[in-house]
């Protein structure tokens, strides 16, 4: 039973549109299913460009830091000008540069605000550090308590942010910043 004339043109015509309705429909659906959401673009960009950009910037300023815990250690006068002459405008500066950031999805603009309260938590420990210097008042062990807390604070602040930064790259079926 073989189909000849108009009958057998119609079907391989019928068969050929179904096929190319199946091509762009199985196109227009991968194009879909793998092309990266708008908060994966914004996340990779944040991930790759800014983190490296905060990180950089932080491991200057932590070098820094690293002065004045060191044995033996600098003097009062020499610690408050390191932190009132370099560390704390560094720092502000770094804040700086993550207020410039204009994220357009919530999860970028939630890890950023994350990462500016860490930095603010880093300025004040650091403001803390110069009040303990200047305060006569205050006792060297209840000033060594003060600012180590802060220091503290400010540290458990940074790991919250990089394990939030972590967990959002994970949701948004990311590879985890290294």
């Amino acid at each position: 039973m073989e189909l000849q004339g108009p009958r057998r043109g119609w079907l391989i015509w019928t068969l050929r549109v179904l096929s190319l309705a199946m091509a762009i429909g199985g196109a227009i659906w991968g194009w879909k299913k793998f092309r990266p959401s708008e908060e994966q673009v914004e996340l990779t960009t944040y991930v790759e460009l800014q983190v490296p950009s905060y990180l950089e910037r932080e491991r200057a300023i932590h070098g820094r830091l690293d002065r004045l815990s060191s044995a033996p250690g600098p003097s009062p006068a020499e610690a408050r000008k390191l932190l009132v002459e370099d560390v704390i405008p560094r720092l502000i500066a770094l804040r700086k540069v993550g207020e410039s950031v204009q994220p357009r999805t919530p999860t970028v603009r939630s890890v950023n605000g994350e990462y500016l309260a860490a930095v603010d938590k880093l300025i004040d420990a650091c403001r803390s550090s110069v009040r303990a210097i200047d305060d006569p008042g205050l006792s060297a062990e209840a000033g060594h308590h003060l600012v180590r807390q802060r220091f503290l604070d400010a540290g458990s602040a940074a790991k919250a942010w990089s394990t939030h930064l972590r967990d959002a790259c994970v949701k948004a079926k990311l590879a985890p910043p290294q």
